[in-house]
């Protein structure tokens, strides 16, 4: 059978959400497609970059931002002649709008979150860029959606879109499962710059309700100044900022907990669930598709709706006893481990080249 030759295209190699999908998807590829990866910029040494070199050739073009987009278009279709390239891939809007210059090969596009919701809150101009990478990813000749949630938004906006879940490593090195599924007094919840994980609303859920007294809700990463200073005397209510060790801080808790009002696919939830903590999860679409038929080991509630939310962690508390560690693994080997992903993107490249 003739190999596919795949160029992957990235602004850089670093540890970081698409740059690890990236590794999984290389370190898991079958032996009919032939990857190659450019990198817009310098080479950067971090553990993707290691592995991601171990496994194909990887090209470092060490251009800054703006020449990025003037001269790559050329030095990556003259890697395409020269490597006789059939399928590009582009990772980020730098990449897509690059793509857009390129002849002779299929393209590909993969769309990790919900475009025009992550570009509104910057104002009108990041709507403007919102809906002009819209009708970028539009003309790619494969659209591929990380998740249901992410398919379901670009349908909004008349695109169609195949989906792909990212996928996650299903043994996450020097992290010790959880085993604490006993009391459900110790809960996990993660925050960043953007409003819509929603964090004020299960912290006030922790403080106003009288069935989560004596919990503790533990918050890692980014909250705003005015709102930890409101909360300052809460005693159950803990900000730790940015930590190097989610993983072992969601491991060291009861239960994970998002009330997010739109995500792509939430790593964060992947990542918990990958060390046996229980998750509890508001009912977009991009949560219910993870745990659907697991409820043992994760539920959803009405979002902003603090009855329901009570009610599911008093629900998560009555099936502790049936929670066993194996059924997190099955979770996750049967629909976001890194070989199933690989799979899935290797049939649509065959597709696509009509192999």
């Amino acid at each position: 059978m003739k190999k596919i030759n795949l160029l992957f295209i990235t602004s850089h190699i670093k540890s970081q959400g698409p740059n690890n999908q990236l590794r999984f998807l290389l370190t898991n590829l079958e032996a009919e497609v032939a990857p190659i990866v450019c990198v817009l910029g310098c080479r950067e040494l971090n553990y993707n970059t290691t592995e991601i070199e171990k496994v194909c050739q990887v090209i470092y073009l060490n251009l800054s931002w703006i020449k990025g987009l003037l001269i790559s278009p050329f030095k990556i279709q003259a890697i395409i002649n020269q490597y006789h390239i059939n399928v590009v891939q582009s990772f980020g809007i730098r990449c897509d709008i690059i793509s857009l210059f390129l002849s002779e090969v299929k393209k590909v596009v993969v769309v990790r979150n919900l475009t025009m919701v992550n570009w509104s809150v910057k104002g009108v101009l990041g709507k403007l860029i919102g809906y002009s990478h819209l009708k970028i990813i539009k003309s790619f000749d494969v659209i591929i959606a990380c998740s249901a949630g992410v398919q379901e938004h670009l349908l909004d906006y008349g695109i169609e879109s195949i989906v792909i879940n990212n996928s996650i490593l299903l043994k996450m090195e020097g992290n010790e499962a959880n085993n604490s599924h006993t009391k459900l007094r110790n809960f996990v919840t993660v925050s960043t710059k953007h409003p819509g994980k929603n964090i004020e609303f299960i912290i006030n859920t922790f403080i106003s309700d009288p069935n989560l007294k004596g919990c503790l809700l533990n918050v890692i990463g980014f909250v705003d100044q005015q709102l930890q200073q409101k909360h300052e005397n809460d005693e159950n209510i803990i900000f730790h900022g940015h930590v190097d060790n989610p993983l072992q801080v969601y491991a060291a808790n009861d239960c994970f907990i998002s009330a997010s009002l739109h995500e792509g696919l939430p790593n964060a939830v992947l990542e918990a669930l990958s060390v046996c903590c229980p998750v509890i999860l508001s009912d977009i679409t991009s949560h219910k598709v993870i745990v659907e038929g697991y409820n043992d080991i994760g539920r959803t509630f009405s979002n902003n709706s603090q009855t329901s939310l009570v009610a599911a962690i008093k629900e998560q508390k009555d099936m502790l006893a049936l929670v066993d560690n194996v059924r997190f693994f099955e979770l996750l080997e049967r629909r976001f481990s890194p070989k199933y992903m690989s799979k899935n993107y290797v049939a649509q490249y065959k597709e696509t080249m009509n192999v």
